[in-house]
């Protein structure tokens, strides 16, 4: 509806998605960012909760995107050379570790900083965190060897998000 102008329907819309219970975190995530185009805000309870944490890494040439998501989704999407694969899972293990990345980021929420319009992708050795929240993203770009050190603020969340990616490569046999 927003594409063909109706923004009012658009926001009907994206309300009602909100409206039951139980609606995964990211199709949460994506109704508030449709409301948040509208000029919709979150109530400020609602405004800081974190709905799911975002890796982008650059490696060996290419991209490694990573989600995790507060009902326990996760998403992980390389792109060596311009192609995608996509991983896409519902697995028990997979779910444990994508709630406790979440729960990571969300204890490190205040070292993100508000994060506005399109980023380029990170370049080779560094990251992109995001945490996706009712409010609007929120970003910090640091580099990788540096979070990696236990020392780091953000070291738990990159850590974590680790611990998704191993999991996932598990469950898929790799």
């Amino acid at each position: 509806r927003l594409a063909t102008g109706d923004r009012a329907g658009a926001a009907a819309a994206a309300e009602r998605l909100l409206a039951p219970p139980g609606l995964p975190a990211r199709e949460r995530a994506q109704a508030r960012a449709v409301l948040r185009e509208l000029g919709h805000r979150p109530s400020p309870a609602e405004a800081g909760e974190v709905l799911g944490v975002v890796l982008e890494a650059g490696r060996e040439g290419a991209i490694l995107f990573l989600a995790a998501y507060a009902d326990g989704e996760a998403r992980a999407f390389w792109s060596p050379g311009g192609g995608a694969e996509a991983v896409v899972t519902d697995d028990s293990d997979v779910a444990h570790v994508a709630k406790l990345a979440v729960a990571a980021a969300a204890r490190e929420a205040p070292r993100f900083a508000e994060s506005s319009g399109d980023l380029p992708l990170p370049a080779e050795g560094w990251c992109r965190l995001t945490i996706l929240t009712p409010a609007g993203p929120r970003t910090a770009y640091e580099a990788e060897l540096d979070l990696r050190l236990s020392t780091h603020g953000l070291h738990p969340v990159h850590a974590a998000l680790q611990a998704v990616h191993a999991a996932m490569r598990v469950n898929a046999g790799g």
